[in-house]
């Protein structure tokens, strides 16, 4: 929904670039950082139909909440191996 008002506002195009290949805890439900990162660790994966739109590109994350940072630091990795030029976050609340 966040990411929909955004591109009313932005005039910039929204797709589903990223999934999680494996199941992981709700970040929620984890304790402290390291649990937290290892949790989420390696989870995503670029959509092989999408990969050659994201090579070159800057790419916009956009989350609801980010508490330790880590969820939105993964999935901008895997989008930086993917040939993402520069990947910047925007996330609506802060925990």
């Amino acid at each position: 929904m966040f990411a929909k008002e955004f591109q009313i506002i932005s005039k910039l195009p929204i797709a589903n670039i990223l999934f999680r290949k494996k199941k992981t805890l709700p970040q929620a439900q984890t304790t402290g950082r390291l649990e937290r990162s290892y949790n989420i660790q390696n989870a995503f994966m670029v959509y092989e139909e999408v990969e050659n739109s994201v090579k070159g590109k800057n790419v916009i994350l956009i989350d609801d909440v980010i508490t330790t940072g880590n969820t939105l630091k993964e999935a901008a990795k895997t989008l930086k191996e993917a040939g993402a030029k520069q990947v910047f976050a925007w996330c609506l609340a802060k925990d």
